[in-house]
């Protein structure tokens, strides 16, 4: 994560004397960067038109020092870290040389770079232990306060922690992440007991904790904490439950029943039998395991039944449960002789999976898996039945597995297996082209985009490319404006069979420039289970003349690396007969209505509503935005265009602390690295903001007659290479 905290002017000192005293070269000075982290940092100046750039030297804590990690782009000035995977941590600092009208200079510190420690070495929870009863949890009342903890690291040299998550819980030692939701961890660390929660369970929790930067997100594997917290909730013995709750047994021969579900602290849990009804055979209970033994006994009648009563304690306390289980005794139970399955051929991966015993011959038979393959860990059986399940979108890779299930009782056992063979889903596609209408190729590189003037006839466009599967069933559908995000109203359509989109044009003299998209949503299987839908955004620039000129940028859709950042090609300008112009004076500028919407990124950056200014209902450009404030020092203002405008952070020198903007000189738009990120991740969705421009070429904001077109949106991809 890159945040940058200073710009720097950096002293100059001459290879050659040149009289000048107001040459100035300008690059951020930054911190939270981390070892393995990829930036680029764009130099600003004072004085001209500097070139021929070359890094002149590099210290590292103040001693020079050798690194292939650091390089800049000859003529730009860019400077770019790649490869740094194995830096120390520390402070770096670096000359850069280039030349002032033939005269070549170096600007000494001219970067100074904070690397530092993606997490920290150490976390210490205080306490570290907690203890409570199960009844101030489930029912907490007015006065009861439960018990918290405080997670703290060591303030050594790392990032800056942007918050914290419970990453795994473990109850007794097995996994439990379905209960995550009984506890909360704050963005400082404060952990706490969700309180009035009837469904919780007494044990031994054990929490691993995550500390999130903008190195580690949420999702990252990486800055888990094992062990880091252990809580006990103490409890008398409050549930025990046999399933079934109820056995068969042959007269003479012994049996058992399987172990019960319980609830309550472990501590000290002891068995014993409490009573059996009518009477009592000599019938035992294992003190440890729950697990109930009938004798061989010939005292028994075929059909009497035994009803059994348990008294269980523990360190806190026992408790009596009356009528838990009970054994009827019969003249026979057959044995298991002849067991089987049928194979499932051709299962798609992904569609759910039943397959029943085909064949059983056995009395009170229970069924287990034999060594289950690793790749078919999302089959589950049923004990009773037998039955072998998948639930639907559990994908098994595909391929031919045995899958081997054992019937059990009394007498014995038989394995039984059957060939589970899982085929690729033959609906299974990736994408959906349109292409562009702006010449633009090869058209897999250019998100889909068309342009149209206002009062042209509609533009009809087939798909000119896809991998949809031959022969397979296909469903394309338009989703209407209102669920898509977009802000103008589209005149748009797409043929449900074919998908061939229709485009039509905007009223001249009503309506803006802007851009905007759709999302049409592709259904390949028909009504198939296996079916397969993805949505794909369509862009549409709505052209007109607005102030007299045209703004047109190709792409207008700008793919940018949220990591790396990016900027757009150079517009082309033309006037209200679309004619380019080569001489204008035309100045523009981001200046409302920040909107984002998530397609891939995290489900903590998706909105309930659309644009900043009028709400904070963006959750992920409400933190891209505090950001920014918080780099410059001033107060967060939700309605400010301030984070995405070069007016309004060039007197500054702020621009490599805005989040973006449009360059003065050439109007491109530039998106700096390392801005569009949050503790949840990288954007991965759209961006669009009304411009405002104007023709004296000065800030577009101090223009009265307030023209303001969208010519742009920016598609962020944190995968996304140039």
């Amino acid at each position: 994560m890159l945040t940058v905290f200073l710009v720097l002017a950096a002293s100059c000192s001459m290879e050659e004397p040149y009289g000048h005293e107001d040459y100035a070269l300008f690059y951020p000075g930054v911190n939270e960067i981390c070892p393995g982290t990829v930036i680029n940092l764009t130099p600003t100046w004072r004085g001209g038109t500097p070139g021929e750039f070359a890094i002149s030297a590099v210290r590292f804590d103040g001693i020079t020092f050798t690194t292939d990690c650091f390089s800049v782009e000859p003529e730009t000035g860019i400077f770019s870290i790649k490869g740094s995977e194995n830096l120390g941590t520390g402070e770096y600092s670096i000359d850069i040389a280039c030349s002032f009208n033939g005269v070549r200079r170096i600007f000494s510190d001219a970067i100074r770079i904070s690397m530092m420690k993606p997490v920290p070495d150490g976390i210490v929870v205080e306490p570290s232990f907690l203890q409570i009863k199960l009844t101030d949890v489930v029912s907490t009342g007015d006065q009861q306060e439960l018990p918290g903890a405080q997670v703290k690291t060591d303030g050594s040299n790392h990032v800056q922690i942007k918050g914290y998550s419970i990453a795994n819980v473990y109850l007794n030692g097995e996994l439990a992440n379905n209960v995550k939701d009984w506890f909360r961890i704050s963005e400082t660390g404060q952990f706490s007991i969700v309180p009035d929660n009837p469904d919780f369970e007494a044990g031994l929790y054990t929490f691993d904790f995550k500390l999130i930067t903008y190195m580690v997100g949420v999702n990252s594997e990486e800055g888990i904490f094992p062990d880091a917290l252990s809580l006990n909730v103490t409890s008398v013995p409050a549930v025990v439950e046999y399933s079934p709750s109820a056995a068969r047994v042959e007269w003479g021969v012994a049996g058992q029943s399987a172990a019960p579900y319980y609830k309550g602290s472990l501590d000290g849990l002891k068995y014993s039998v409490k009573s059996v009804s009518p009477e009592d055979p000599g019938i035992t209970v294992d003190e440890t395991t729950g697990i109930l033994h009938f004798p061989e006994s010939q005292q028994t009648e075929v059909d009497d039944t035994y009803t059994v009563s348990l008294t269980v304690s523990n360190d806190y306390g026992t408790t009596d449960f009356d009528d838990v289980y009970s054994f009827t005794v019969i003249s026979f139970i057959e044995p298991v002789t002849s067991f089987s399955y049928a194979d499932v051929i051709g299962k798609i991966s992904g569609v759910s999976i039943s397959n029943p015993v085909e064949e059983i011959a056995g009395d009170e038979v229970t069924y287990a898996f034999v060594d289950l393959p690793a790749a078919l860990e999302g089959l589950e059986i049923d004990p009773q039945t037998g039955t072998v399940t998948c639930e639907k979108g559990v994908e098994i890779v595909p391929g031919d597995y045995t899958v081997t299930v054992s019937a059990t009782n009394v007498k014995g056992s038989m394995n039984a297996s059957f060939r589970l063979n899982i085929v690729e889903n033959p609906y299974y596609f990736t994408y959906v082209r349109w292409g562009n209408n702006l010449g633009l190729e090869p058209y897999e590189d250019y998100a889909d985009q068309f342009r149209i003037y206002h009062g042209d006839a509609k533009i009809r466009q087939e798909i000119v490319d896809s991998d949809i599967p031959e022969g397979a069933p296909v469903k394309y559908s338009f989703v209407k404006a209102e669920d898509s995000g977009t802000s103008m109203g589209l005149g748009f359509a797409v043929n449900a069979s074919s998908g061939f989109i229709e485009i039509y044009s905007k009223t001249a003299g009503t309506a803006k420039s802007f851009v905007d998209y759709a999302f049409v949503n592709v259904t390949v299987g028909g009504d198939s289970e296996a079916a397969v839908t993805r949505r794909f955004p369509v862009f549409i620039h709505y052209c007109g003349p607005v102030g007299g000129v045209i703004v047109e940028y190709n792409p207008f859709v700008v793919q940018v690396n949220p990591k790396t950042g990016g900027r757009s090609a150079v517009p082309v300008i033309k006037d209200a007969d679309k004619t380019p112009m080569e001489d204008y004076t035309l100045s523009l500028d981001f200046s409302v209505n920040a909107a984002y919407r998530n397609l891939g990124g995290p489900a903590e950056h998706n909105e309930t509503n659309y644009g900043l200014v009028k709400n904070e209902e963006s959750p992920f450009l409400k933190n891209v935005w505090e950001r920014y404030f918080s780099a410059v020092g001033k107060t967060y203002n939700k309605g400010s265009r301030s984070p995405m405008s070069y007016w309004d952070n060039y007197a500054n020198s702020w621009l490599d602390l805005a989040a973006g903007y449009v360059n003065k000189d050439d109007l491109r738009v530039v998106i700096n690295p390392e801005k569009f990120v949050d503790q949840y991740g990288y954007a991965d969705g759209v961006l669009h903001m009304i411009m405002k421009q104007s023709l004296t070429g000065e800030s577009p904001h101090n223009d009265t007659k307030n023209q303001e077109v969208t010519p742009i949106v920016i598609l962020f991809d944190p995968d996304y290479t140039e």
